[in-house]
């Protein structure tokens, strides 16, 4: 059972370090869209969230505290991508609007 414990503490840890990447993505994409593939964040949001489905009940403290931990990190990040998304479409539509009037 240890051996079990330590893999799940492991692709816990390893989908903290992608939230961290994914938000470097989604920064970067939103900051120059021709340099940068669009990072598609809901693939990784909805791969942790098929893992915490997986694994929630697992009677380990360890377990159930990296995992709450990395449920909060990804709940954050999500409405920050979500907030990034959002102000970028209004720049755009801005930008459009201040344009149709030069």
């Amino acid at each position: 059972m240890k051996f079990e414990y330590d893999t799940v503490i492991q692709k816990l840890m390893y989908f903290k370090d992608q939230i961290i990447v994914m938000d470097n993505r989604v920064r970067q994409y939103l900051s120059d869209r021709e340099n940068h593939p669009h990072p598609f964040p809901e693939d990784l949001i909805n791969e942790i969230r098929r893992y915490e489905s997986e694994i929630h009940r697992l009677p380990n403290t360890e377990v159930q505290l990296r995992l709450d931990s990395l449920m909060y990190s990804l709940l954050v990040h999500e409405q920050i991508w979500k907030r990034l998304f959002e102000d970028d479409v209004d720049r755009d539509d801005k930008g459009n609007a201040d344009s149709a009037y030069q």
